[in-house]
């Protein structure tokens, strides 16, 4: 029973401490020194003892083989679950699932049901037979649990070759420092196509600056393959400033557009890619119904778990370089995150928006919301770490002065 709760116990300890990956790595080295220690610490020396004392012809300690047997029984049941941990990095659908402890955990109940068995068989055929169901429905049962969820509007495909798309005074900014994503996006309902003013439409432009030192993204430790795409000490990249201007910024209109459905859903996919074990770019936008594709770009075991409270998950194998991942996804949610179970660091954000009216920051800090009909409008402007800010702005036939938003 203690062996039993250390498991349960550390098992959901690390899991929500550290990586998936990580945390079954740690338990199957804590579980294999378990074993370990059972032989030469308790195992072999009673083996010694109860030896030597029937050369000696003394009387033996029944309690050292009771002992001895029970840190045996303990090895015997492990040993399934050990064997797992150590070929897991092929299943990135266990450890990279948001229940990654309790898959862990009933794979190593399948263990030892399986083993059970095998000790069994002969002395008690039917409790081997139960032993041996259950393993087998467990393992069925995590097989489901852990797989790919059934999807309204989804396809995935594999190919050879990929390019990248990239997209991209004034009045006082209103800030909310907030480093978490931004409140999705107001419900639009109405006439579909209605435009979403009545004047001529305005493509509104605008920079996203940065003011003081940026804070420093971490240091990685790389595996050569994807190191090699740095000409420098490879860093993550969630803050991107160069020359005062802040990259990857979402900037979107978050109300003047009640009453407004837009199905005009472009044909051409939005592209993430994860090239140098980095999501490149780091947030992009992508419209309801409209094509997302992940690409692995490097020659490394790569994968995409998709984190939604909205859309439909998914945690998908990329094991081959310049293979692609089609998405499509049906509901607006403010953010989607992408991320990868064998490399924690990486991590993308996908905005699903309903209306057209919206643009991410470039390397220049640059964006622009194309064809936005005179009106007024609050437009937001969201990053993962500095937080949001709104403007309130009146967009005329004649066009408006360049957006400006400082983040610190």
């Amino acid at each position: 029973l203690l062996t039993l709760a250390w498991l349960v116990g550390m098992t959901y300890f690390l899991c929500h401490t550290l990586s998936g990956r990580a945390a079954y790595i740690h338990i199957g080295g804590m579980m294999g020194t378990w074993m370990t220690a059972n032989v030469f610490m308790r195992i072999i020396p009673r083996q010694i003892k109860m030896v030597e004392a029937a050369k000696n012809g003394e009387a033996v300690n029944q309690d050292w083989g009771k002992n001895a047997k029970n840190r045996s029984t303990h090895n015997t049941y492990l040993t399934l679950p050990v064997i797992f941990v150590m070929l897991s990095n092929h299943f990135p659908q266990t450890y990279g699932h948001e229940y990654n402890w309790l898959i862990l955990l009933l794979i190593s109940v399948a263990g030892a049901a399986i083993r059970e068995y095998f000790v069994v068989r002969l002395k008690n055929p039917n409790r081997s037979l139960i032993a041996a169901t259950a393993g087998i429905a467990i393992i069925v049962a995590v097989v489901v649990f852990s797989g790919e969820p059934s999807e309204d509007v989804a396809s995935a495909s594999a190919e050879s070759s990929h390019s990248h798309t990239e997209e991209a005074k004034t009045p006082a900014a209103t800030t909310t420092p907030a480093p978490t994503p931004a409140p999705e996006a107001a419900p639009v309902a109405a006439p579909v196509n209605e435009a979403a003013g009545t004047g001529k439409p305005v493509t509104v432009t605008g920079s996203v600056y940065f003011e003081g030192t940026p804070p420093e993204n971490k240091k990685l430790s790389l595996p050569a393959a994807c190191a090699k795409n740095f000409k420098g000490e490879p860093y993550s990249n969630e803050v991107i400033v160069k020359d005062g201007k802040i990259q990857n910024v979402l900037i979107r209109v978050v109300s003047g557009l009640e009453g407004k459905t837009f199905s005009d859903v472009p044909a051409e996919e939005v592209e993430l890619d994860q090239k140098g074990c980095l999501y490149t770019p780091r947030v992009v936008g992508a419209r309801v119904g409209q094509k997302v594709t992940f690409i692995n770009s490097d020659p490394v075991f790569h994968n995409v778990r998709a984190v939604t409270k909205l859309n439909q998950k998914f945690n998908m194998a990329m094991p081959h370089k310049d293979q692609r991942i089609t998405k499509v996804f049906s509901k607006p949610e403010v953010f989607l995150q992408a991320k990868c179970s064998v490399h924690p660091w990486m991590g993308a954000y996908v905005a699903i928006m309903e209306h057209p009216f919206f643009s991410v920051s470039n390397a220049k800090g640059e964006f622009s919301i194309k064809d936005l009909p005179a009106g007024k409008y609050t437009v937001e402007a969201w990053h993962e770490v500095f937080g949001t800010q709104t403007q309130e702005i009146n967009v005329t036939e004649s066009g408006m002065t360049p957006l400006k938003f400082t983040f610190k």
